[in-house]
């Protein structure tokens, strides 16, 4: 028997920052190895399942800001921070 002072791979999946993805659809948990088996061939089956649901969390999380222009918005908030306003994200990268 394992001792219940250490936390179970599932306990991960309780916490703050994890419980939302989880309770979201978006994942499958598998709570054996055989669930684990099942899951990987329906997903390698049909790489599109639960598409929409990742979709959503991923949208939720991040909004616009998949666009590609991250470093841009950093180096325009550094370059603010730095108060060199004018010269512009390009001019620095």
């Amino acid at each position: 028997s394992v001792k219940r002072d250490i936390l179970s791979y599932s306990d991960y999946y309780e916490f703050d920052h994890y419980k939302p993805i989880v309770d979201s659809g978006a994942v499958s948990i598998a709570r054996s190895p055989n669930e684990m088996k099942e899951m990987m061939a329906k997903y390698l089956t049909d790489p599109f399942l639960q598409q929409s649901e990742r979709r959503d969390i991923i949208d939720g999380m991040f909004g616009a800001t998949l666009d590609g222009k991250s470093s841009h918005r950093v180096a325009e908030v550094l370059l603010r921070l730095s108060g060199k306003q004018g010269r512009g994200a390009d001019a620095v990268i």
